[in-house]
């Protein structure tokens, strides 16, 4: 890992925290290192928290790195980011999203293949702002709209670009809850030990059912073209 990326157990649950100290953008090895503490988390805790720091959970995808002339290498690269969201929706253990912040693009997309998602009452930006910028969505990101947000605003937030302040984030559905940004981290920690108490075979069974429609979406379009070269969200 890096020092990007850190892991703190709080009791049952591990807190995967993002701190960049600048915007939490996520470049290759930022996406390994997070890639790694994912993975390594069910060995020692029942559930995970993945954070970020003051004010910003991601603004996305470093594009220096993730964008270029070189097509194949992009292609590559879109495939790593994919499997970091695919990691998430079939972690063994619940996930749980503390937003603290801004979530955009990339980072709106880790809110949407979360189990829950909580956020934090300050000012932020929180949205699939791809096409705004000129970028096509990545089929992850377009079916995971489709499933986690509001029916009236999944063209908003997908084909317009629309980005959302906290509340508006509550009210489409890239947020269950918002709380105050001193309690944030104590109320996602509480949630996941929670979760992380249930029934696991009863929880897994049920959550792969629930997002079965999500991964038969994304099959469905891979299968009519071949992946884009654009941010996958």
């Amino acid at each position: 890992m890096t020092d990007v990326v850190t892991v703190e157990m709080r009791d049952s649950v591990a807190v995967i925290r993002l701190d960049d100290g600048k915007v939490n953008a996520l470049s290759l090895d930022v996406i390994a290192a997070m890639e790694e503490a994912l993975t390594s988390a069910p060995g020692t805790a029942d559930a995970v928290v993945l954070t970020g720091r003051p004010g910003c959970l991601t603004a996305g995808l470093d594009r220096s790195i993730m964008l270029g002339v070189d097509r194949a290498a992009v292609t590559g690269n879109l495939r790593r980011v994919t499997r970091l969201y695919q990691t998430i929706m079939n972690l063994p253990v619940p996930t749980v999203v503390a937003c603290t912040g801004h979530a955009v693009a990339a980072g709106a997309l880790l809110l949407l293949v979360a189990d829950a998602r909580i956020g934090a009452r300050v000012p932020s930006k929180i949205g699939l702002n791809e096409v705004r910028i000129g970028l096509p969505l990545f089929p992850l990101a377009v079916a995971s709209a489709r499933a986690r947000l509001q029916a009236t605003a999944f063209v908003r937030s997908t084909l317009e670009g629309e980005v959302y302040d906290w509340a508006g984030a509550a009210d489409v559905g890239y947020l269950d809850r918002v709380v105050e940004e001193g309690q944030l981290l104590d109320v996602a920690v509480g949630h996941a030990a929670q979760l992380g108490r249930r029934d696991r075979s009863a929880y897994l069974a049920t959550r792969e059912l629930v997002f079965a429609p999500v991964i038969a979406e994304v099959e469905q379009a891979l299968g009519r073209k071949a992946p884009q070269a654009p941010t996958p969200g």
